[in-house]
C-alpha cells in the first residue's frame, strides 16, 4: 500500500483479498475481523479500518498497547475462547 501504518489502508487492502479468496460466500465485514498487533501504530490503523484488535505485549508493555481492545502477553499461552469473551464485553 501507498501509505502504512497509522494509516488503515494495509487491513483495508488486507480485507478486500480476503473477499476474493472467499468470493464464495457474502464480503467480509472489517466488524467480523480481529486483527492481531504489537505496536499502537498497527492498533491505531486497525481501529481505522473498523477492525477489533488483540494486541500482543512483543514490542511494547501492555500499558502502551491499552487502547486495543484485548491485551495479552503473548500468543503461546493464548486461549481464544478468552479473547472472544472479552470482545463480546465491551
Amino acid at each position: 500500500v501507498e501509505r502504512g501504518k497509522p494509516e488503515p489502508d494495509g487491513f483495508i487492502a488486507a480485507l478486500g483479498r480476503i473477499g476474493y479468496i472467499l468470493r464464495q460466500r457474502d464480503p467480509v465485514l472489517a466488524d467480523e475481523c480481529l486483527a492481531v498487533e504489537d505496536t499502537q501504530a498497527g492498533i491505531d490503523a486497525a481501529h481505522r479500518a473498523g477492525m477489533k484488535v488483540l494486541a500482543l505485549c512483543h514490542m511494547a508493555p501492555a500499558s502502551e498497547l491499552a487502547a486495543a481492545d484485548v491485551v495479552r502477553a503473548s500468543i503461546s499461552n493464548l486461549d481464544l475462547d478468552d479473547v472472544i469473551h472479552a470482545l463480546r464485553g465491551r
